[in-house]
């Protein structure tokens, strides 16, 4: 009986907690870029959107959902899952798994401040073992970003965006307690949908590529259009969440006419690249994203003397380490030396012993495709 009563009083806690306190929903725009991020068509652009969470007194949680409303007539989910965790829900010292996909959404037919949303997505993380460690507080804070295709063309380039609230959709509250305490969200901007997309376009870009050449990663983009730009930073990242410049380029600052631009990643290697675009207030657009696999390559070699008669020295500036296969290639196109090198990063010297080799022009290759060289060699006897 004292085992039931105790049970009884644990329960009456767990609900007097869960009547006393509530946790609020919101979504806001991150960026937006105006660059079709395949290239191909219907989208227009993309925009990076976060889903925000506040509540009355501080929470321990271990099942989070996010849902929203949204235009498919404007709005499209991205082919792969382009689901972030940030803030505390990426802090989270144990694993938080994704249990929930369907940005592509449900049908739905429901209007929010003027709006009509024909579409309903949801996306949930949990936590599988332990106790409780997501903190969720006073301070309405970032838990998760997601990335969504634009299909329109003018403003709002993306549609309208608003999440509900749990007494509309069940699945949206809280969860903590191994999933005993559940707390619905509220959902204060319902009647104000989030408008996604840019009214004002400093910069429209009209093409954004990475492509490899012998000196690394060249990342290529061009204008348009410009009003007001500041300057472009090329972002890199190694894991597509986390970003840090690597270089920046003036703009042109206002033109009408078609302008490219180009940064060479020297360090290249794996990795995702995008831009951003600067205005002179400081207000700052993003392109898409574009993943990248070029390899570092060298940046200088020489060769001496020049002509040789026994011996040519190869100087070697590389970025990177690696063995190689130096051949040198006659007027016919004939290998007639092989000399295996050991390259480390910075300055090589390498000695190739020439001595059997008749009066003539040669080029010296590598056969490692990443540390290309093309350098001639002068034979004189």
């Amino acid at each position: 009986m004292k085992k039931i009563f105790l049970l009884f009083l644990i329960s009456l806690c767990f609900y007097a907690m869960a009547s006393a306190q509530t946790v609020s929903i919101r979504v806001a725009q991150v960026s937006y870029s105006n660059v079709d991020p395949d290239g191909a068509g219907p989208a227009t652009g993309s925009v990076v959107m976060r889903f925000e969470l506040s509540a009355t007194a501080n929470l321990l949680a271990d099942g989070i959902p996010f849902s929203m409303v949204f235009q498919s007539s404007k709005l499209m989910a991205t082919p792969t899952n382009t689901t972030v965790k940030s803030g505390p829900l990426a802090a989270a010292p144990t694993n938080w798994n994704q249990t929930v996909d369907n940005r592509a959404g449900n049908p739905a037919n429901v209007t929010y401040g003027g709006q009509n949303f024909d579409k309903r997505m949801i996306i949930s993380f949990s936590q599988p073992i332990g106790n409780p460690d997501v903190p969720v507080g006073a301070i309405s804070t970032e838990y998760a970003e997601i990335t969504y295709w634009t299909l329109g063309s003018s403003y709002p380039q993306g549609g309208y965006i608003t999440p509900e609230p749990g007494a509309i959709v069940p699945q949206n509250e809280l969860s903590t307690q191994q999933g005993q305490l559940a707390f619905p969200y509220l959902s204060p901007d319902l009647s104000t949908p989030v408008p996604l997309g840019s009214s004002i376009t400093p910069v429209t870009f009209s093409a954004f590529n990475v492509k490899c050449n012998n000196s690394g990663a060249v990342v290529l983009w061009a204008t348009e259009s410009e009003a007001n730009s500041s300057y472009f930073e090329i972002q890199k990242s190694t894991n597509g969440t986390e970003w840090a410049p690597i270089g920046k380029i003036k703009s042109t600052g206002n033109s009408s006419a078609h302008i490219d631009y180009q940064y060479l990643d020297n360090q290249a290697g794996k990795g995702f690249y995008r831009i951003r675009q600067v205005d002179f207030n400081g207000n700052s657009t993003y392109t898409s994203v574009l993943p990248s696999a070029c390899s570092a390559h060298i940046l200088s070699a020489t060769v001496y003397p020049v002509p040789a008669r026994d011996q040519v020295t190869v100087t070697i500036n590389s970025q990177q380490s690696a063995k190689t296969e130096l051949q040198l290639i006659d007027a016919s196109g004939k290998i007639v030396l092989k000399q295996t090198a050991t390259i480390v990063n910075g300055v090589n010297n390498i000695i190739l012993d020439i001595h059997n080799l008749a009066s003539g022009n040669y080029i010296l290759v590598s056969s490692d495709a990443a540390l290309y060289l093309n350098k001639r060699i002068i034979v004189s006897r």
